[in-house]
């Protein structure tokens, strides 16, 4: 990737990257909601915490959210507990690793099912202690 600097500016064009770094959260935001891939924060209780318009979009009952449960949101309510449907919530509390899964998700009503990759992180605290796991799919 490059980066245009305008002549005169006296920037090495890393600068202007590294002044993204120091961006405040509200340009985070605009980053992560201009993202297609959806990405979600999914507490210790399996409800979403945080996500992305992506996310929004691709619930399967519209409306927010945030404070539901992810099976309800992505899973029309059924748990992910089957061979095609795996959970990568326990294996990355259990491992403190990421891992990818690669589920079938279920249309709801007249939706198609389709095969959907998921990435899942440990969201840790200062402390190291795991308070959630991020998704991206």
């Amino acid at each position: 990737m490059s980066v245009s600097v305008p002549a005169g500016a006296g920037q090495l064009p890393g600068e202007a990257l590294y002044r993204m770094a120091d961006a405040p959260a509200a340009d985070l935001r605009v980053v992560l909601d201009g993202l297609d891939d959806v990405l979600v924060v999914v507490g210790l209780d399996y409800r979403i915490q945080q996500a992305n318009r992506a996310a929004q979009r691709r619930s399967h009952e519209g409306g927010e959210i945030l404070g539901r449960s992810c099976r309800d949101v992505f899973h029309c309510g059924r748990p992910c507990d089957s061979p095609d449907c795996e959970c990568p919530v326990p294996t990355v509390l259990a491992t403190g690793d990421a891992v990818k899964v690669t589920h079938i998700h279920d249309g709801c009503g007249d939706e198609p099912a389709r095969h959907v990759q998921v990435v899942a992180s440990p969201l840790r605290d200062a402390a190291g202690r795991i308070i959630a796991v991020i998704e991206s799919m």
